[in-house]
């Protein structure tokens, strides 16, 4: 009765070793695919858009030019804000 019972239990084991290898194999050849799909889908190259080509450089639009504008401004308010601090603090200094 013993060794009925260990040939079952190495039967039974073998049956899980065999089904654990094809198991194995399974994944092996499914993650080899999904790879395969991944460096394809890369190598394809970018995808195709759709809408308009892009402008080419030209001569700037009033609304470049009031940006300009706009900055400089701010720049030279910076600079007179700056050249009064300067003045106030050089008076300061000399008296």
């Amino acid at each position: 009765m013993l060794s009925r019972l260990l040939k079952e239990h190495q039967a039974r084991q073998s049956e899980r070793r065999e089904l654990q290898e094809r198991r194995r194999r399974d994944a092996i050849t499914a993650a080899t695919r999904l790879t395969e799909a991944l460096v394809d889908h890369l190598n394809v190259g970018p995808p195709s858009t759709v809408g308009t080509p892009p402008k080419p450089p030209g001569p700037p639009v009033p609304q470049e030019i009031g940006d300009v504008e706009n900055w400089a401004r701010s720049i030279e308010m910076d600079m007179r804000t700056i050249a009064t601090a300067l003045e106030y603090v050089y008076k300061e200094q000399l008296q």
